[in-house]
């Protein structure tokens, strides 16, 4: 549970040596979900994915998944996280 101006770290982790190497997308409610205001995406040593939300406010309230993808196809949609509020 989440109370209001916390900050959250949500993780995923690649498998080692994927080739060709993956296109990574963050959905937020199955939208594209960008860096910037009080989200940031960044990459760990090449397989550690990380979304930050700082400052969190009751509407960021929403289902948080992330795919790979490559020639291959694709991985992942499957909620990482759900952000649900301690009321």
């Amino acid at each position: 549970m989440v109370e209001e101006k916390e900050t959250i770290v949500m993780e995923a982790e690649l498998k080692s040596g994927t080739k060709p190497t993956p296109t990574i997308q963050w959905l937020r409610d199955g939208n594209r979900l960008e860096s910037g205001d009080h989200f940031t995406l960044s990459v760990e040593k090449e397989t550690v994915l990380r979304l930050t939300i700082t400052n969190i406010a009751l509407e960021d309230k929403s289902r948080i998944t992330v795919r790979a993808e490559n020639s291959f196809g694709s991985a992942g949609e499957r909620p990482i996280d759900e952000i649900k509020w301690l009321m």
